[in-house]
């Protein structure tokens, strides 16, 4: 009788450390999603990646942002993306034989013209150009000249 009231005891506990693992694991696995302004309101758009924390995903978040004219959303994403990656590059690899364009520094400086702040804007593009030139960051930094 006591080996069996240990059995069911044990089988209880083996089954409540097993949905606590599955749980724990589905938690890792939630989408994080990405904020957009869009007018007054604030959006939800779900992104590719599992996990909002990877330089990529930062990148493609805060270019939906720049896309809506959330500037200052998509600067707090690119500085975030910067810390993880710093250089302007075509074809960053991503993992495997995957591939992004990735341009932190420029759009950085486009969003800091965009919000009136040409010292930095100038700042940004002129890394930019000096890491990876790209006809965007010149046609920008010859506005923020102006």
């Amino acid at each position: 009788m006591k080996m069996m009231i240990f059995f069911i005891h044990h089988r209880n506990v083996l089954q409540f450390l097993s949905i606590c693992i599955v749980i724990f694991c589905m938690s890792g696995c939630a989408v994080e999603r990405c904020t957009i302004c869009k007018g007054d309101q604030m959006i939800k758009r779900n992104i590719k990646s599992k996990i909002l924390h990877d330089w990529e995903d930062l990148y493609q978040c805060a270019q939906y942002n720049i896309d809506h004219h959330c500037y200052a959303n998509a600067e707090k994403l690119l500085q975030k993306a910067l810390t993880q990656r710093i250089k302007d590059q075509w074809m960053a690899r991503v993992y495997g034989m995957h591939f992004s364009d990735y341009f932190p520094n420029r759009e950085l400086g486009i969003c800091f013209y965009f919000m009136g702040n040409d010292a930095l804007a100038k700042q940004y593009l002129k890394r930019s150009i000096k890491q990876e030139p790209t006809m965007k960051a010149r046609l920008y930094l010859d506005h923020v000249r102006k």
